[in-house]
């Protein structure tokens, strides 16, 4: 792996889009996606992968919340909420709040934790609106989810280092999250 393909990896994850990080390195798409085969080849032979599901976060209130009847919520909708969020080691929490900084507003977080159990609490008792993952708010009767601006799906994704030994439970849950979560 070399320097320029972690820039290139860099710019790919921040525009999330292969022709605009490309335009803002001043190079060709093609170049660019030559470039991120290459690394992606390099790295098959080190490590392990399997995506498992797609997924993407939403906005999460309370049954009761006034929120809960909208199909979509902007930013400024959601900015005079009180918050319980995940802490900034999370990178959701940090992408959520650079959206609220890039858009000029404040997030009025009364929580943070790391655990999404407590996110989840939060919510049910209508203490505070959270940010969850869609299949939590579906599985969750007592809390609505709610698509939001800047919501995106993502792929979740399992790696593991073929070079290193792995316990017999980590070779099960990679069966078992194979088997489970077919290709994506």
């Amino acid at each position: 792996m070399t320097l320029i393909q972690l820039q290139y990896f860099q710019a790919v994850c921040k525009f999330e889009n292969f022709t605009r990080a490309a335009e803002a390195l001043h190079i060709s798409q093609p170049a660019m996606s030559a470039a991120m085969k290459d690394m992606e080849r390099e790295f098959d032979k080190v490590y392990g992968h399997w995506p498992m599901v797609r997924s993407c976060q939403y906005l999460c209130v309370g049954k009761d919340s006034p929120l809960a009847n909208e199909s979509f919520v902007t930013l400024e909708q959601i900015a005079g909420e009180p918050m319980v969020m995940l802490k900034d080691n999370f990178s959701q929490s940090r992408g959520i709040r650079k959206q609220f900084r890039d858009r000029g507003l404040e997030c009025n977080v009364i929580h943070y934790t790391n655990q999404m159990y407590t996110v989840e609490r939060f919510v049910e008792q209508n203490i505070a609106v959270g940010f969850l993952p869609r299949d939590v708010a579906e599985g969750n009767p007592k809390i609505v989810g709610i698509p939001y601006e800047g919501t995106r799906e993502k792929v979740i994704e399992l790696f593991w280092r073929k070079d290193r030994f792995l316990f017999s439970a980590t070779k099960n849950f990679i069966r078992t999250a194979k088997e489970v979560f077919p290709e994506v």
